[in-house]
């Protein structure tokens, strides 16, 4: 048998946007093309900040490049419509409160850091 304190957790990761999809409201171009923010090509109905936004109906069209105080080049460009070449410019908003999603996890027996399989097979023991 197998005493001690044994305590676990994680690591809870600050993923707090000051801009991102604002995924709630729909984009309508003037000729009243739709432009919905998407997650694997589909529409997405709320955010979550471990997926990646799109918006496959617009393309990117690079205006010009500059650089950086490091010498690392920008593009400068615009949004169109895909289908009537209309300059849109994507919704974005900011959080209004803080964001967390799991981190990496910690594993502790009698204050000493262990791995999660230590961990594991010390607990069984007991």
């Amino acid at each position: 048998m197998t005493d001690g304190i044994f305590e676990f957790g994680c690591k809870m990761i600050d993923v707090t946007n000051i801009e991102r999809p604002h995924v709630e409201e729909m984009l309508i171009d003037k000729a009243g093309h739709e432009h919905p923010w998407c997650v694997n090509g589909n529409p997405a109905t709320e955010y979550n900040p471990i997926y990646f936004y799109d918006i496959p109906s617009l393309i990117w069209i690079i205006d010009g490049t500059t650089y950086d105080e490091d010498g690392e080049e920008i593009e400068n460009g615009h949004y169109e419509c895909r289908i009537c070449g209309e300059r849109v410019i994507p919704n974005y908003i900011s959080d209004c409160w803080k964001r967390y999603i799991a981190g990496p996890k910690w594993f502790k027996i009698n204050g000493e850091n262990v791995t999660q399989e230590e961990f594991e097979r010390r607990a069984k023991a007991r």
